[in-house]
């Protein structure tokens, strides 16, 4: 049977199969599994020295903020290397480096030191559950694709805007997320 039109008029293309729907989920949550799909042996080599040197300046410092933010030094090797390896696992970027912030560690001396003046170990639980409530918003932020906002907002930022924008286009210049939204 064909039709007036050409083609297979009787072929209905096949559904995706629910593991083709389960392998793109997991894609979609656990970008790792491409990587490692895809890599190459010879940046194996490079990657453990790139490694080396990213522990080498990461692990002191994560050191200094747990100290800075009132809780034992051995708590900045938690907040260092475990948000490495869960980002290894979700994150969708695979050059992207991240660990403990300096900006972070005052703030969280803020509000933690009040609570727990004297007791090292509750100043430790209150920054566990701190740490946990602030990921499970940004595990919420990211599910409901709120970088959007993220994106918007830093639109303001004049270091953050295209060169065009700099150079006098403004807002009315073309398409632009916070011209929409009314911050430019």
């Amino acid at each position: 049977m064909d039709t007036a039109g050409g083609g297979d008029a009787g072929v209905t293309p096949r559904p995706r199969t629910r593991r083709r729907r389960f392998t793109g989920e997991l894609l979609r949550w656990l970008p790792a599994a491409t990587t490692v799909g895809h890599y190459r042996w010879g940046w194996l080599r490079g990657d453990l020295v790139a490694g080396i040197a990213v522990a080498a300046l990461m692990i002191p410092a994560g050191l200094g903020y747990a100290e800075v933010s009132g809780l034992p030094p051995v708590h900045g090797l938690y907040a260092t290397v475990i948000p490495v390896f869960v980002y290894a696992l979700i994150g969708p970027s695979r050059i992207l480096v991240l660990g403990p912030e300096s900006a972070l560690a005052p703030i969280i001396a803020a509000a933690i030191i009040p609570l727990a003046v004297t007791n090292m170990e509750r100043r430790v639980e209150l920054a566990g559950v701190l740490a946990i409530e602030v990921g499970v918003i940004l595990l919420l932020a990211g599910v409901f694709r709120a970088g959007v906002f993220d994106d918007a907002a830093g639109q303001t930022d004049p270091h953050r805007l295209p060169q065009r924008d700099r150079a006098g286009g403004g807002a009315g210049s073309g398409p632009h997320p916070a011209g929409l939204l009314g911050f430019g």
